[in-house]
């Protein structure tokens, strides 16, 4: 299948679209947004924890917090932004570990 063949489905069109009119404050305030679900956050009740295990529940809270911040609210312009940070913290998890001594947090 060539490249062209594939530049011209309807998803890539729509998709390309989307993210054509985002300038760079618009790149880089849905990475913030979608960087501070990450960040420290008072503890959730233990029914929200139980649900945030789930890995999509985790994207679906991810994807609503930068469409609703940084995202826009332009929900392809989300979608894309949240994968990308998703995949990335998922792919950092593998090779950097923390744990938490009495000298405080520690990472490797």
């Amino acid at each position: 299948m060539s490249s062209s063949t594939i530049s011209n489905t309807p998803v890539t069109d729509d998709i390309t679209s989307a993210l054509k009119g985002i300038n760079v404050v618009g790149w880089v305030t849905a990475v913030v947004t979608a960087l501070g679900a990450y960040s420290i956050f008072p503890a959730p009740v233990g029914w929200v924890q139980k649900l945030g295990q789930n890995k999509v529940i985790q994207y679906l809270f991810l994807l609503g917090l930068v469409y609703q911040g940084g995202g826009s609210q332009n929900i392809l312009f989300s979608i894309v932004v949240s994968g990308i940070v998703y995949l990335l913290m998922e792919a950092t998890r593998s090779f950097i570990t923390c744990s938490e001594d009495t000298g405080g947090i520690s990472c490797s």
